[in-house]
């Protein structure tokens, strides 16, 4: 069977327990079976979203540049959930050689705050 639990406490901080699983009538050598998981963590959890930005259908993100570089694109990354959520930017393709520097490529966004986001595109790069 699929057992679902959920953990939903009103207020934000470290939390500790103990799930106890004991089966009904199941008993191996006459004795009542038990298993427990320990869990800990974090009440909430970030929700992260771009801002700024073109979205396709399939989630991926698109910046629009219309000048020749250099140039400069700005988006914003901006927290919506109850939790800091740890945010890495990377170029799919090494970023020297395309030519496009992102800055700052990694930070800790707190909740309901912001983060501005700059994509810098160096000389030579052609998009593609």
């Amino acid at each position: 069977k699929i057992l679902r639990v959920v953990f939903n406490p009103k207020t934000r901080e470290f939390f500790r327990g103990k799930l106890v699983l004991k089966p009904i009538n199941l008993k191996v050598k006459g004795k009542i079976i038990k298993a427990s998981i320990g869990l800990s963590g974090m009440a909430g959890c970030p929700d992260i979203r771009i801002e700024g930005v073109q979205k396709t259908a399939d989630s991926l993100h698109y910046v629009r540049h219309e000048k020749e570089p250099p140039t400069t694109a700005e988006f914003k990354m901006v927290n919506y959930g109850s939790a800091v959520g740890f945010v890495k930017l990377m170029c799919q393709e090494d970023p020297g050689a395309l030519g496009v520097l992102i800055s700052p490529n990694a930070f800790l966004i707190g909740e309901n705050q912001s983060m501005k986001v700059n994509l810098t595109f160096k000389a030579g790069y052609n998009g593609q």
